[in-house]
C-alpha cells in the first residue's frame, strides 16, 4: 500500500489527509501516539504492512503479519469530556460493520466493546489510547486491526478456531484498499454524527449487531465476579447486565466471559 495511491482515492474531508504508510513498526498506536503528542493533525492515519508488537485490549498481543491485513491507527481530536470517550470504540466498530455489510454482503456482528465477528469468529479488533485532561480529551488514538487477506493456514494453529478474515468469510480474495477507503468514509460519517448528536443514534444501530445481547455473561468488577444477562447498551456506551437483583453497567475495562 502506498500513501499516494490511497490519498488520491479518499472520499473523506479530513480523515487520512495526513497519512503515514510504514513497512514495519512495533505498534501503530505507539507510533501514532508520539505523532499526536507532537501536534499531528486531527484525522492523521498511520498504516503499517507489519507490526512486531501489535496490541489488543488488556495488553493482549495482536497477530499482524505482512501484507494480509489492515493494521492502522487514527488520531482524533474530539472536543468531548473523557467520560464520553468509550463511545469512540462503538463508533469505529459500527463503521466497520457497515462497511463489511455493504462491500461484501456479509452479516457482521459486534462483540462489545471492540471486536468485529464474522460467523462467530473474530476478524477485527479496536483499541483506544486516550490522552485527556480532567474535563477534556486532548486526543484519542484509535487502533484498528482487520484480518483481510488471510487464508486459514496463515493463522497460527492456536488462532484458527477463533479467528477469520474477510477473504475467508467472503469466499474470495478481498483487496485491502477496497475495504480501507469505504471504511474511512464510513468512519468519518459516524464520527461526525457522534460529535453532533451524541452516542444515542449510534447505540440503536450498534445494539442490533451486538452479539452479547441476550447472552449470559460473567464480568470481573473490582475483585468480584458478577453474572447476569446482557440486555443492552447504556447511554455511556457501557454494557447493561441484569443480574436478577439489579442492572449493572459494565465499562470496557472489565473482562467479559460468555457462558
Amino acid at each position: 500500500m502506498h500513501a499516494d495511491q490511497i490519498k488520491s482515492r479518499l472520499k473523506t474531508t479530513f480523515i487520512g489527509r495526513e497519512l503515514y504508510c510504514l513497512e514495519t513498526v512495533d505498534s501503530t498506536n505507539h507510533f501514532a501516539r508520539n505523532l499526536a503528542e507532537n501536534g499531528a493533525l486531527d484525522g492523521t492515519i498511520v498504516l503499517a504492512e507489519r507490526q512486531t508488537h501489535g496490541r489488543g485490549r488488556l495488553d493482549r498481543s495482536w497477530y499482524s503479519p505482512p501484507g494480509l491485513g489492515l493494521w492502522m491507527s487514527i488520531i482524533l481530536r474530539p472536543t468531548i469530556a473523557p467520560v464520553l470517550a468509550p463511545g469512540l470504540s462503538l463508533v469505529t466498530a459500527l463503521a466497520l460493520a457497515k462497511t463489511i455489510e455493504r462491500q461484501l454482503r456479509l452479516a457482521a456482528k459486534l462483540r462489545w466493546p471492540n471486536d468485529c465477528l464474522l460467523e462467530g469468529k473474530k476478524t477485527a479488533g479496536i483499541l483506544i489510547d486516550l490522552a485527556a485532561d480532567p474535563k477534556l480529551v486532548r486526543f484519542a488514538v484509535v487502533g484498528i486491526g482487520i484480518n483481510v487477506a488471510h487464508a486459514i493456514d496463515d493463522f497460527p494453529v492456536e488462532l484458527r478456531e477463533e479467528a477469520t478474515s474477510l477473504s475467508i468469510a467472503a469466499g474470495r480474495d478481498v483487496d485491502r484498499v477496497d475495504i480501507l477507503l469505504p471504511f474511512l468514509a464510513e468512519l468519518e460519517s459516524e464520527y461526525l454524527r457522534f460529535l453532533a448528536e451524541g452516542l444515542a443514534p449510534i447505540i440503536n444501530h450498534y445494539t442490533t449487531r451486538c452479539s452479547l445481547i441476550g447472552c449470559q455473561v460473567d464480568a470481573l468488577v473490582g475483585e468480584k465476579i458478577i453474572s447476569g444477562t446482557a440486555i443492552g447498551i447504556a447511554s455511556s456506551g457501557g454494557l447493561v447486565v441484569a443480574t436478577g437483583e439489579q442492572e449493572i453497567i459494565l465499562t470496557a475495562g472489565e473482562v467479559i466471559r460468555v457462558r
